[in-house]
């Protein structure tokens, strides 16, 4: 990873306890972390939410969508929060069927986490709970040995990924 620019840094990653995976909290989830761009969900009270190109998750098990990264081996960090009521979130998610045309994952979840700004990328966000001290905790897994950080990326990559997982056949 020479050469590369990350739009999120973590402090220090900690090694998730596969014995009690983030039931208790609110935690943002950023899958596939070491990839442009990474697909973010939110889940507090032991229910997961995303929305996705194609559909979104509502009120999913906790642990079944862990299970689902642990057997794909999905490189995800899982960011703790201060704690955010689940009749919040449940209301923001249930306006999104999907991703909204021009939009991308990270709509619901700024307005979840901080509806006066509206962040362009996992990392604009990451960084300004840092500066908030609102960032409690870091936990990776399945992370590449070399992993640094988040990968700086524009709307461009947003609209570009967001256009292929909608046309491809079978999903």
């Amino acid at each position: 990873m020479e050469n590369m620019n990350y739009s999120f840094r973590p402090q220090h990653i900690e090694v998730l306890d596969r014995g009690n995976p983030l039931k208790k909290g609110t935690y943002l989830w950023i899958f596939h972390a070491d990839k442009i761009p990474p697909h973010i969900g939110i889940s507090t009270e032991n229910n997961f939410f995303s929305i996705k190109s194609r559909g979104r998750d509502f009120g999913i098990a906790v642990e079944y969508v862990f299970a689902l990264i642990d057997r794909k081996n999905v490189s995800s960090l899982f960011v703790q929060l201060n704690d955010v009521d689940l009749k919040t979130v449940e209301s923001v998610f249930e306006k999104y069927s999907s991703i909204p045309e021009g939009s991308s994952c990270l709509e619901p979840i700024n307005k979840i986490i901080d509806p006066n700004n509206n962040f362009s990328s996992v990392g604009e966000l990451l960084n300004s709970l840092t500066e908030k001290n609102e960032l409690l905790k870091v936990f990776g897994i399945h992370l590449p040995d070399d992993y640094e950080g988040i990968p700086a990326y524009g709307r461009r990559e947003i609209e570009e990924r967001i256009k292929f997982l909608r046309n491809v056949k079978g999903r």
